[in-house]
């Protein structure tokens, strides 16, 4: 994995880690920080990989992307 995608990854992986169920498991896309944010097509991969293991769900509703933890997923 490059490098960029890698620490963008791990980002957001710590950010999951950190707050899965504290505050709320649904997150709008919008407001993860901006080298997560900034960077959705970069990550895609990952992110279906991720969906595709049951740990999150990514979809949009009213045309607002969000991010639902379903549970913490492995790097």
């Amino acid at each position: 994995m490059p490098s960029k995608r890698k620490k963008i990854v791990q980002h957001l992986h710590k950010c999951i880690k950190h707050d899965f169920g504290f505050y709320n498991p649904e997150w709008k896309w919008d407001s993860l920080p901006d080298d997560i944010r900034d960077n959705y097509d970069l990550i895609k991969n990952t992110l279906d990989k991720w969906e595709n293991d049951g740990c999150i769900e990514v979809y949009s509703k009213d045309n607002i992307r969000y991010i639902k933890i379903i549970k913490v997923p492995q790097l």
